[in-house]
């Protein structure tokens, strides 16, 4: 058994989705970031600002952020849900 401090594996699961549900693609990354921060109430677009530092957006760091191809919050780790032809829901999820 693997514990805390312990060398964990890594299994990646592949799992077959039905739309309306869909793994999430680059294209994708500003919906990730609008939801992101809906979900947050307000604390990573607060986050992205002292990333972006004066007079810089925050949301263009959080939509670039969204298409990084590593890193927890990355459009290769979400799933999303689309109505309507548009993303309306997402789930991100990372070790």
């Amino acid at each position: 058994m693997l514990g805390w401090g312990k060398t964990h594996i890594q299994v990646a699961i592949m799992i077959a989705l039905q739309p309306p549900f869909r793994r999430a693609a680059l294209d994708d990354a500003p919906a990730l970031a609008d939801l992101v921060g809906f979900a947050s109430e307000g604390l990573a677009p607060y986050l992205w600002a002292k990333m972006a530092g004066p007079g810089g957006d925050p949301w263009q760091v959080g939509r670039e952020r969204a298409r990084r191809e590593s890193g927890s919050f990355s459009y290769r780790n979400a799933v999303v849900m689309e109505s309507g032809g548009n993303v309306a829901a997402a789930l991100i999820c990372y070790p």
